[in-house]
Order: C-alpha cells, then sequence, then structure tokens
C-alpha cells in the first residue's frame, strides 16, 4: 500500500541565507561624496556658530571627536568666530542706560507731561541746546549731557520699569547714534520692577 502523506505532517522549507562577500568594492566614489562633506562642513560651521561644542557637534553627526576636529578645524572656527561676531554686535545693539540716565530721562519725560512744558516757549525747566527751552526729550537729553550729564540719584530706586526703560533706551540711543558715540563701558545689567 502506498504511503499517504498525512495531511498534518510538517512540511520542509528550505531557507536560503545570503551570504556577505569578503572582499570590498573598490568602485569610483560618487560625485555626491563631495557635496556631501561640503554640506556636513556647512552643518559644522551652523552648529558652532550656535554655541555647540565640538563634542557635541561630533555627536550630531555620528563622527569621532577626532575625526572631526581633523577634518572640519576651518568650519570649526569659521563657526566660532561667527558666534563671537553676533555677540559682540549683540552686545552693542544693547543700549545700557545709567542710573543717571534713566532719572533725568524719567524727569525730563515728567516735566513734558506737566505744565511745565509751554508750546510756545518750550520746557520751562530744562533748557534745549541752542539755550532756550528745551522742544522735545531728545533736546533736553542732548543738552543735559552737555552740561556734564550729572544727575543725583541718592535715595531713587534703581529698579525700573521695563517700559519706560525701553522707551528711555530709544532717546540714548539716538543720542549716541547722532554724535557716533561708541557704546558704553560694560555695566551691571538693570534690575526691574515685578509687574
Amino acid at each position: 500500500m502506498p504511503s499517504v502523506a498525512h495531511p498534518q505532517a510538517p512540511v520542509c522549507v528550505l531557507e536560503i541565507v545570503a551570504m556577505k562577500s569578503r572582499h570590498k568594492l573598490r568602485a569610483k566614489p560618487s560625485r555626491t561624496q563631495g557635496k556631501a562633506l561640503r554640506n556636513r562642513g556647512q552643518m559644522v560651521t551652523q552648529l558652532a556658530a550656535a554655541g555647540d561644542s565640538g563634542d557635541v557637534i561630533a555627536a550630531k553627526l555620528g563622527l569621532e571627536k577626532n575625526h572631526l576636529r581633523a577634518e572640519h578645524a576651518l568650519d570649526l572656527q569659521a563657526g566660532r568666530e561667527i558666534k563671537y561676531a553676533e555677540k559682540a554686535a549683540a552686545e552693542a545693539a544693547a543700549v545700557v542706560l545709567t542710573p543717571q540716565e534713566y532719572h533725568a530721562i524719567n524727569a525730563m519725560t515728567l516735566s513734558f507731561a506737566s505744565h511745565w512744558f509751554d508750546p510756545e516757549y518750550g520746557n520751562l525747566i530744562f533748557e534745549g541746546l541752542d539755550g532756550k527751552g528745551a522742544r522735545t526729550i531728545d533736546d533736553a537729553f542732548a543738552a543735559w549731557k552737555a552740561q556734564g550729564g550729572r544727575w543725583i540719584c541718592t535715595g531713587l530706586s534703581n529698579n525700573f520699569d521695563k517700559r519706560k526703560y525701553a522707551e528711555f533706551a530709544k532717546v540714548v540711543s539716538a543720542y549716541r547714534e547722532k554724535l557716533n558715540l561708541p557704546p558704553p563701558r560694560r555695566q551691571r545689567a538693570p534690575v526691574f520692577e515685578d509687574e
């Protein structure tokens, strides 16, 4: 009697395993490799300009630190120079008022909003550059600076209002731009009132 395979009997399936070749392919590098290196160099420059350290950049790009430093030294340096230039520009653009300037401009602003300002004669408290009553806050500030820019701040609070500080910074920056003055030496950052 012929043997009949049982319908539930296991069927052997052959699996084909792909074998890796043991020799390296020696094909010409594609043209995109140069472009990829250029893009990687740009990425290194951007990351360095953002303030990332070499170790962090190497980790983000999946490179060894030594390889990154060897291959992209100029890109790292260019990124750092961009970062320092941006920082210097931001510091120069940031106007820092002295407490004397803040309180003087505050007094000038209050006097222009009071009965001490007459449209015909100007400000009756602060004089302008022409020696007569100041017509604008900018004119009063420039005359005050020309006379030495002294203001007694004893007993006055150094907690500044943010809105007033921003408004007064515009007056000071316009004055400095008008006379081509360099930014003042580093000063303490202002302390603002809590809102």
